[in-house]
C-alpha cells in the first residue's frame, strides 16, 4: 500500500520488489543488480559494464551503486526475511543521499526465530527509529477487507455469516491471510443457514487452510487424490509449475488417473481431462501466485 500511494504522488521514481514472489527476487545478488538496472533506467545511477563475481566484492560495489544514486528515489524491498540464506546485509549503505529514500520490511516474529534473523542484524546495524513495527489489523480493517472481497467475487452474505468470520478472524490474531479461505469457505454458505453452530470455522490461519483444502473434496467433491496431488506438485516445484506442467504430471499419477477413471466416473481416459483440471483450477485460483519467468506463465500455491 505504502508503494502503491508513493506511485501516485509521482514525487519520485519508485522501484518496487517483492521478494518471494519470482524465482530471481529470492537471490540476493539478481535482486540487488535488478534494482540498479531499474534505478539506471531512470537516469539515477550509472550501472557497471560488469558486476564482481566475488560475493564480498559485489556486496561492496553494490554499496557504492546506492550511495552514489543522484536523484530523488524510492526503493521497496518487501521482506527480507524471503531472501535465500545465508543473510548478508553488507551492501546496505549506513547513509543515503539526500531525496533517496529505502524502506524495507522484515519477518520479527519470535513464533520464526530463524526467519526473524535478518531483523535482529537490522537492529544492529539501523538506529531505533528507522524501525517501525506494523501493528495487527483491527476489526474495522478486517471488515473492509472482508467488504472489498465479497464486492469483487460479487457474492454477498448475511451480516450474521460476515459477524461470525470477523470475530473468528479477531480470535485468530486478526490476520488477513484469515480472511481469504474464510470467504472462501464462506461462499457456498446457503442464506437461510443462519443458526448458531451451522458454520464451522477452523480457530487459526494454518488450520483454516487445512479446512478449505479438506472441503475442496468434501464439500465440492474433487477427488482427494487430485487434490492433495496438485496441491503437493506445486509445493515441491521450486519455481512453480505451468497448467500444462501440472496437466502431464497429473496425467502420469496412477493414483490420480484411476480415482477420476471407470470406478468413479464411467469412463477410462490415459489424460486428465479439460474439465477436471478446470474445476479444480477455479477452486484454488484464489490462492494461486502467477508469474514468469522467461515469459512461461507458472503457478505456485500461497
Amino acid at each position: 500500500r505504502a508503494s502503491e500511494v508513493t506511485e501516485i504522488t509521482g514525487r519520485a521514481p519508485l522501484v518496487t520488489r517483492f521478494i518471494g514472489a519470482s524465482a530471481g527476487s529470492s537471490d540476493l545478488r539478481a535482486l540487488l543488480m535488478s534494482v540498479i538496472e531499474d534505478l539506471a533506467a531512470h537516469g539515477l545511477v550509472e550501472a557497471p559494464a560488469e558486476y564482481d563475481q566475488d560475493a564480498n566484492k559485489f556486496c561492496a560495489q553494490i554499496k557504492v551503486l546506492l550511495t552514489s544514486v543522484s536523484g530523488p528515489a524510492v526503493v521497496f524491498l518487501d521482506a527480507l526475511d524471503q531472501l535465500k540464506k545465508p543473510y548478508r546485509l553488507d551492501w546496505l549503505p549506513e547513509t543515503l543521499p539526500e531525496g533517496v529514500r529505502l524502506v524495507l520490511s522484515v519477518l520479527h516474529d519470535p513464533t520464526y526465530e530463524t526467519d526473524s534473523e535478518v531483523y535482529r542484524l537490522l537492529r544492529r546495524r539501523l538506529p531505533e527509529n528507522a524501525l517501525l513495527d506494523i501493528e495487527p489489523l483491527t476489526p474495522a480493517h478486517g471488515r473492509d477487507i472482508f467488504l472489498a472481497l465479497e464486492v469483487q467475487a460479487m457474492r454477498q452474505l448475511r451480516d450474521s455469516q460476515r459477524g461470525l468470520i470477523l470475530r473468528h478472524f479477531e480470535a485468530a490474531g486478526a490476520s488477513p491471510l484469515y480472511l481469504r479461505p474464510a470467504f472462501e469457505i464462506a461462499r457456498s454458505w446457503r442464506g437461510w443457514e443462519v443458526k448458531a453452530g451451522q458454520h464451522v470455522l477452523a480457530a487459526d490461519t494454518t488450520g483454516l487452510i487445512a479446512q478449505f483444502i479438506s472441503d475442496l473434496s468434501k464439500e465440492h467433491h474433487h477427488e482427494p487424490e487430485l487434490v492433495t496431488r496438485t496441491l503437493g506438485y506445486l509445493a515441491a516445484a521450486k519455481d512453480g509449475l505451468s497448467a500444462k506442467e501440472i496437466n502431464e504430471v497429473l496425467s502420469h499419477d496412477a493414483s490420480v488417473m484411476a480415482a477420476i477413471s471407470i470406478e468413479q466416473h464411467g469412463h477410462h481416459t490415459d489424460k486428465l481431462p479439460p474439465s477436471v483440471w478446470v474445476r479444480l483450477y477455479r477452486a484454488l485460483s484464489p490462492f494461486l501466485i502467477e508469474k514468469r519467468i522467461d515469459e512461461q506463465p507458472l503457478l505456485q500455491f500461497f
